[in-house]
């Protein structure tokens, strides 16, 4: 749930209280106040262990990146697939603005597809970006429960993913408007159902770890989850009634009466939720998944996962037109049970992936004044450029002016990229040669006629971006 959807008052009191029982809450995708870093008084972690990343990249830093212990990319949404995220320009106030880095007042749509991501290998690509800036952070994809979920989160694990995320059509945090979110979507239990025999019979479900929300609420809902195949369980709307939502379904008006999800300073004030109502509400939730173990003879959880032949029809369907619908699909047990329902290894890791950040980082401290060996070259293995600031799990430093030169000269490769390019045409070395003695591109005498023959014209002040020095 996004900081802009929700008050920076109930957002702030969310990732507490998660980070006290060593769960893992959800930034959304409106990134995060840089001042919840900072160490807490009282010992409590007021960020979000999950750092979202969606179609409009809002609030998307490098910083907001390595403070994750998991990265989720959110492909669309189970609500409204649709559509997408979406914020009322009414409630991007000047703190959201900074730290979305939008304008006041304008509404901000994230569209359902990335705008970068038209292919399952264009989302193995940003995979493989995430897991370079902070490559100690689980990566998870986010998909939308419908027919075909569980072909996509096969190609999911193929991209190296740690985990999927299959999300229901029974959420939402109410930033949308109304016409948005009704009629839409798909239950999870559909696309769990259908990503865990697809993982299965394509012998991927070792791999990968499978999630779902989108409704969950009571302990029989995790239950039943976790036997459809879920390892995890996402909670949304539940939380928010732990705080004192009165479910006034006026979220998207700006005008929540209990200051959970507005922007109104003056309904802010009115938020009296605190962490200790989440925790009593998900140890009740924790109690009620014990007594149904207990009475199905389970004693650990891993031992429920995947177990769908524990499942059957009730005797006594709420409504009459329950009893027509064939739910054999759902409740039929696999074909191989030797097969792994869940998932068996920690990290999804291309084997043989060398990266080119590490090559660099090895070969150049960044407090050192020299750049790196001209021998660490681009080569064809290197599909991405260097893109890591900072490791570890801490805030990525400011970057001054002064130290700005350094932080360049780590990313030098270019200097070897266009070395030893040979056999090309005359019309193109005379249009080189034109470039070259074009004054509106900075000039620093040393590597400028090498980056021009790499970038041609597309970027103008290629010189200063290489090495920082300009012409005289």
């Amino acid at each position: 749930m996004s900081l802009g959807a929700l008050s920076p008052e109930a957002h702030a009191t969310l990732a507490i209280a998660m980070n006290r029982m060593h769960a893992r809450s959800n930034s959304g995708e409106g990134g995060e106040d840089p001042a919840t870093y900072a160490a807490r008084g009282d010992g409590d972690r007021s960020d979000n262990r999950i750092k979202q990343v969606a179609s409009g990249r809002f609030g998307v830093t490098t910083a907001y990146l390595v403070r994750a212990d998991e990265l989720e990319i959110k492909i669309a949404q189970g609500s409204k697939p649709g559509e997408g995220g979406q914020l009322p320009g009414h409630k991007v106030t000047d703190l959201i603005a900074r730290l979305r880095h939008a304008v006041v007042g304008i509404p901000l749509i994230s569209p359902p597809p990335h705008h970068d991501i038209y292919s399952i290998e264009d989302l193995a690509q940003l995979i493989h970006d995430l897991k370079q800036v902070n490559p100690a952070a689980r990566v998870g994809v986010k998909l939308v429960a419908e027919a075909g979920v569980g072909t996509v989160a096969a190609g999911v694990a193929k991209a190296y993913a740690d985990y999927v995320l299959v999300s229901g059509h029974n959420g939402g945090t109410g930033a949308s408007p109304l016409s948005s979110i009704k009629h839409a979507g798909s239950p999870w239990e559909l696309g769990l159902a259908e990503t865990q025999a697809i993982l299965m019979r394509n012998k991927l479900r070792d791999r990968i770890e499978v999630r779902t929300d989108g409704g969950l609420r009571t302990g029989r809902d995790v239950v039943i989850a976790a036997l459809l195949g879920a390892e995890s369980f996402g909670f949304g709307t539940a939380t928010v009634v732990a705080l004192g939502c009165a479910m006034a379904r006026q979220c998207h008006l700006n005008t929540c009466p209990t200051g959970i999800a507005t922007q109104r300073l003056d309904l802010r004030a009115k938020f009296r939720g605190t962490a200790q109502q989440v925790i009593a509400y998900f140890t009740h939730i924790a109690e009620d998944v014990r007594r149904i173990m207990a009475a199905l003879g389970v004693r650990r959880m891993d031992d429920l996962i995947g177990r769908v032949e524990l499942l059957r029809r009730s005797a006594r369907p709420e409504t009459p037109r329950a009893s027509l619908l064939d739910l054999s699909a759902l409740l039929s047990a696999p074909a191989n049970t030797a097969e792994p329902r869940r998932r068996m290894l920690e990290r999804n890791v291309r084997p043989g992936l060398v990266s080119l950040d590490a090559e660099i980082l090895a070969r150049c401290d960044l407090h050192r004044e020299s750049p790196p060996d001209r021998g660490s070259a681009h080569r064809g293995r290197n599909r991405a450029p260097p893109r890591r600031r900072g490791t570890g799990n801490a805030a990525a430093p400011a970057v001054s002016r002064e130290r700005r030169p350094k932080l360049r000269r780590v990313h030098a490769a270019p200097h070897a990229l266009a070395a030893g390019r040979r056999g090309q045409r005359p019309r193109r070395q005379r249009a080189e040669r034109r470039r070259n003695r074009d004054p509106a591109i900075p000039r620093c005498g040393l590597c400028v006629g090498r980056a021009d023959r790499q970038y041609g014209a597309v970027r103008r002040d290629v010189g200063a971006l290489v090495c920082g020095r300009q012409r005289g």
